[in-house]
């Protein structure tokens, strides 16, 4: 998938589990509930948990956008791009804690936990709403059931 646009603000995360389904990934980075995108990718059927390339674009006045690309399939490392570091940041903050992986400006750099990103997540961004609202991150795909508690 390539995009049009240049995307200054690039993170590579390093995904050892599934990814979550690619809709939810909205709800994160967007914090308005009725905001309406249009999406690209390889989700196929539309619930995979292995897609591994994601447009995801507002569909008003404001035209924001962030690409997922893949970089390196084995071990998989996705590349996170946007023109708002925002975006950037929220979306390999939800795919690196809900894979598990860790995020980095380099792909062949070192990993670090997805909390370094929280600094770039935007001054209004707030992080504990997002993930009360946003439950598929208390339960990621790397955690056992054993992990979570759940049957």
């Amino acid at each position: 998938m390539s995009s049009t646009l240049p995307q200054r603000y690039t993170i590579y995360v390093a995904c050892p589990g599934e990814r979550p389904f690619f809709g939810w990934m909205k709800n994160f980075v967007w914090v308005e509930e009725d905001v309406d995108t249009d999406t690209d990718g390889d989700s196929y059927p539309r619930d995979s948990r292995t897609w591994t390339e994601l447009t995801m674009i507002t569909r008003d006045e404001r035209d924001e956008r962030f690409d997922v690309d893949p970089v390196q399939q084995n071990p998989l490392i996705l590349k996170v791009r946007s023109e708002i570091q925002e975006l950037a940041a929220r979306a390999a903050y939800a795919l690196a804690v809900y894979t598990g992986g860790g995020v980095s400006k380099q792909a062949d750099g070192s990993f670090d936990a997805p909390d370094v990103l929280i600094p770039y997540m935007g001054k209004t961004f707030d992080l504990a709403a997002a993930l009360q609202r946003n439950e598929w991150l208390k339960y990621p795909a790397h955690k056992s059931r054993a992990d979570t508690g759940s049957c």
